[in-house]
């Protein structure tokens, strides 16, 4: 197999993320009435600040210690949160640094605009800035979360957080599709149901590696910490998934994986950087791969971030 770097210049991607759908509901506004009104009660006087998220209202509220405000999207079931509390609360006893759930008006959680909101501490951080050592020291702390995770997750897994292997997923847009675009979504849903049908003969049998999971790592979601340390945010995504998700187990378990599963390297010499065009796939270097692809012709495309590349094998 031979190497080939494509230049990521030129393409006409678009600046701007595509438009939400209109159930998934706006982000919470802090000039709403009734948030406003919750911010006001949990501040108490004190200064606040809306400290960003592209999903969920996260205000810091500069109290004594300071704690960090969370208004969910409309969408977001409650025990979903209450979920994520629980694991966050697990994962104090770890290795990792999470933020802690903190009690709201004696209780877990608030319903207040039609979202629930809840309360956890603030971790003072910094942002780690992009480049090779901290995308280095993200897939540490990668390695660090998710086996604190499965650590938390054996005695029992943190109910109600649900199960989202593959199968189950598909299963589950297709009802979500049905509720969603009503009767003008049959033809939709009947091809989904075939291919969801094809889909579950050819796994017959077969079991793919599965595990808790982070399912949103990237360094906008990690901060650094006055003594050197990490901490994890963003817990949004955490879920039971099959490793296809994970780009390292899916090459693994898909791609390298023989007759006798016994895996074979088949792109990247395992250390970071940049270079190998026109020879061996594996004498390769990579730079933060963060996807595959493969065409009609069986070529395989690795998305390497970190060079700002698409890689041909």
């Amino acid at each position: 197999m031979r190497w080939w770097a494509i230049a990521m210049t030129g393409i006409g991607a678009s600046t701007s993320p595509p438009a939400l759908p209109r159930w998934f509901g706006p982000r919470a506004n802090a000039d709403d009435p009734a948030v406003s009104a919750l911010i006001a009660r949990v501040a108490r006087g004190v200064d606040w600040v809306d400290i960003g998220g592209a999903f969920n209202l996260n205000v810091r509220v500069d109290a004594e210690p300071p704690v960090v405000l969370r208004v969910h999207r409309p969408w977001v079931r409650r025990g979903r949160v209450a979920g994520l509390r629980r694991l966050r609360e697990r994962l104090q006893g770890t290795q990792v640094r999470v933020a802690r759930p903190l009690p709201i008006s004696a209780g877990d959680l608030l319903r207040v605009a039609d979202r629930w909101a809840e309360i956890e501490e603030f971790i003072d951080h910094v942002q780690p800035s992009a480049g090779e050592d901290s995308y280095i020291r993200l897939f540490e702390e990668l390695g660090r979360f998710h086996t604190a995770l499965k650590a938390v997750w054996e005695s029992g897994p943190p109910e109600p957080l649900d199960d989202h292997r593959t199968l189950g997923q598909l299963r589950y847009s297709i009802g979500f599709t049905q509720r969603r675009l009503g009767a003008g979504s049959e033809p939709v849903v009947h091809r989904m149901q075939q291919l969801t049908s094809e889909l579950s003969k050819l796994r017959k049998g077969l079991e793919l590696p599965f595990a808790p999971i982070h399912g949103d790592f990237k360094l906008s979601n990690a901060g650094e910490l006055s003594d050197g340390s990490w901490a994890t945010f963003d817990l949004d995504f955490v879920r039971v998934r099959e490793r296809l998700y994970d780009v390292a187990g899916s090459l693994n378990h898909v791609v390298q994986s023989g007759p006798d599963g016994v895996g074979q390297p088949f792109a990247g010499n395992g250390k970071f950087g940049f270079g190998g065009d026109g020879g061996p796939a594996t004498l390769a270097l990579l730079n933060g791969p963060s996807g595959v692809a493969v065409d009609g012709l069986g070529n395989l495309y690795i998305a390497d971030s970190g060079n700002g590349r698409i890689r041909m094998v």
